[in-house]
Parts: structure tokens; sequence; C-alpha cells
């Protein structure tokens, strides 16, 4: 797991979409502690 976070970060980094595409499935739901909810890959990757 903890490889897995390094990677994402260093994709972010990086500007890695490919990478993040590696790590997320499609209908990925990702919140954000402050309150922001990306639903689905493309909301993810338009946000990266």
């Amino acid at each position: 797991m903890e490889e897995v976070i390094k990677k994402y970060f260093q994709c972010w980094l990086d500007k890695d979409v490919d990478g993040v595409k590696e790590i997320f499935s499609d209908d990925i739901t990702y919140s954000e502690y402050y309150g922001p909810v990306y639903n689905g890959i493309g909301k993810i990757i338009r946000w990266f």
C-alpha cells in the first residue's frame, strides 16, 4: 500500500495522467478531507 501511495504522489508531481489511470479504477470516488468529492476517473483526471 505504501508503494501505491508513493506512486500516486509521484504521478501528481510529474503530472502523469497514465500513472493515475493505473492506480484508480474507472468508477473511483475520491474525497478530499476538506469537502470536495470526485466521482469517476474522468473527474479525477480533470482535477488532477
